[in-house]
């Protein structure tokens, strides 16, 4: 190298943004360990919503840390590999937390639907290195548009974000 070492290979400016975009959006959520499912723990924050038969989540899955579960930490402490926003019968004895959806302009960008089929419709953002996987609540009809918004996707409930 002419100029320096580089001390941190894994530091991607773009993935840092979104992850503030996120936390921004959601505030700085307190997010309980629920499970560890192979090599991974995952994350949960019980959202408040009307609908009293379901339970609303933000989920994120982090490389296995080894911690117990029960352990809580600010969704801001994680460098989460993919978000989740999830409407689910199971419940986690977990506190409800609320969050004011907000007309963000990054999160207002648009989304392209890329591979559709009957188990998951695939988008990735314009802007952002953001694939979104919206899940359909049935697989006998075409539920999502060929185009929508982040926003849009994420107040679904039914969305998995991962970076490209």
């Amino acid at each position: 190298m002419n100029y320096g070492e580089v001390l941190d290979s894994s530091f991607d400016p773009t993935r840092d943004y979104a992850y503030e975009l996120f936390i921004k959006y959601f505030g700085d959520l307190a997010m309980t360990k629920i499970k560890d499912v192979h090599d991974y723990s995952m994350y949960a924050a019980k959202i408040r919503c009307l609908l009293s038969t379901q339970n609303r989540y933000v989920i994120i899955f982090v490389d296995n840390d080894k911690l117990p579960l029960g352990n809580t930490d600010r969704l801001g402490s994680f460098r989460w590999i993919n978000l989740q926003t999830r409407t689910i019968a199971d419940t986690h004895g977990i506190h409800a937390q609320t969050y004011k959806p907000r007309r963000m302009a990054e999160f207002m960008q648009k989304i392209n639907l890329v591979t559709p089929n009957t188990k998951q419709y695939i988008y990735h953002a314009e802007k952002l290195p953001l694939q979104i996987t919206l899940l359909p609540k049935n697989s006998n009809e075409m539920e999502y548009q060929p185009t929508g918004s982040i926003v849009s996707a994420l107040e679904t409930y039914n969305t998995i974000v991962s970076f490209i």
